[in-house]
């Protein structure tokens, strides 16, 4: 006789539409439904919840506040409004459904799922996707936590540090659906929107519009390379969905201006679907330092674009320098855009990358993904009689 399939109960303190929420739904997708029925909680409708839609994964709406590292009395006040009003909800939704564990989709998210956890007597599961320094989690999270699901060898030393157990920290580096990301099919079609040369050369970044990307950094190689690339053309592809950085877009711009590039650099904005901008790109450059992962780069890696990128953190996990790619010290736009322009000038070498990255993206395969955290619930609740 099967058992019938364990409930799942995420949580995600987000609907946004950040790499946080595209690998949550792409690595609920691929869990096999016959062994666990999966629903999630939002705090908001999104492009999460547009995303569950699509696929037919349930969820339920929840509001609850948003906290904000600073003030301190800011993420003290929502912590406290959130206690009361979201744990008591958790609660509701997971005793009368029979949810077998509780799976944290972030820091902030583990914060009321380990609560509730704890008082339904359930395990809980808290994904860190985070390298931020820990407030409110150092004192909440750490003894909350069945397992603790670290999305690169960066997060999983970042925890250590913090305090958590190396013995409770598995290693779940994110997954793509590297399908959708195989397609070939209209190439041009950005340039041709963008009327953009098919001939230029095109550097693409890719990510939220917040400072710590190092957008400024993006500009200053952009800057470099068109010295020696005459038809040296960039993108840049993202926003500010939170609105936490006003004024931001407009400094990059007037950079851009400062620099003498800005009629060379397209600002792009949120773009629902970055294929056709990656199809188009000859190479994309991630200037972020202490990056968690970097999904946009395996997506980039996997579309067989060469990724010039910071040697740190999630990136270096994922990049072999020379081989399928750049590793550059954090920091050195002058690094990048020798990378760069060493990819113009040397097509061969270009597209041998584009080979390499293409099959070293296999790695970070969903399906794979999907498995390893299959094994990991088996560990806590127990692998299926039949």
């Amino acid at each position: 006789m099967t058992k019938p399939a364990h409930k799942i109960l995420f949580v995600s303190h987000s609907a946004g539409d950040g790499g946080a929420e595209q690998s949550l739904s792409e690595l609920v997708q691929a869990l096999p439904r016959d062994r666990f029925d999966v629903g999630i909680v939002l705090p908001e409708q999104g492009p999460l919840s547009d995303r569950l839609d699509a696929i037919g994964i349930p969820y339920k709406i929840i509001p609850f506040v948003r906290m904000k590292r600073r003030p301190l009395m800011n993420g003290l006040t929502g912590f406290v409004r959130n206690c009361l009003d979201l744990v008591p909800q958790l609660v509701s939704l997971v005793r009368p459904n029979n949810v077998a564990l509780i799976h944290a989709n972030s820091n902030t998210a583990q914060l009321f799922a380990g609560m509730a956890a704890r008082r339904c007597g359930i395990p809980s599961i808290w994904h860190c996707r985070d390298l931020a320094p820990m407030g409110l989690e150092r004192l909440f999270v750490r003894k909350s936590a069945t397992r603790v699901l670290a999305i690169s060898n960066a997060v999983r030393s970042h925890m250590i540090a913090s305090g958590i157990p190396e013995t409770r920290i598995s290693l779940l580096q994110n997954g793509i659906d590297l399908e959708r990301f195989s397609e070939e099919k209209d190439r041009g079609a950005f340039r041709k929107e963008r009327d953009l040369s098919p001939y230029c050369s095109l550097t693409v970044m890719a990510g939220q519009l917040v400072p710590w990307k190092r957008h400024d950094l993006f500009l200053s190689m952009a800057a470099s390379v068109v010295a020696r690339v005459p038809d040296a053309r960039f993108v840049i592809a993202g926003d500010d969905a939170r609105g936490d950085h006003p004024g931001y877009l407009q400094s990059l711009q007037e950079n851009a201006k400062r620099l003498g590039i800005h009629e060379r650099v397209i600002f792009a904005g949120h773009l629902a679907d970055i294929r056709p901008l990656l199809r188009d790109a000859d190479c994309m450059v991630h200037p972020a330092a202490r990056e968690p992962f970097g999904r946009i780069v395996v997506e980039a890696m996997a579309m067989g674009r060469p990724v010039v990128a910071v040697n740190d953190a999630g990136p270096a996990d994922i990049i072999r320098h020379g081989k399928d790619g750049f590793l550059v010290p954090a920091g050195n736009a002058e690094a990048m855009a020798q990378a760069v322009v060493s990819l113009r000038q040397d097509p061969a070498l270009s597209a041998r990358m584009g080979v390499a990255a293409r099959q070293r993206s296999l790695a970070f395969d969903i399906r794979k993904t999907a498995e390893a955290l299959v094994a990991i619930y088996d560990s806590i609740l127990g692998t299926p009689v039949t």
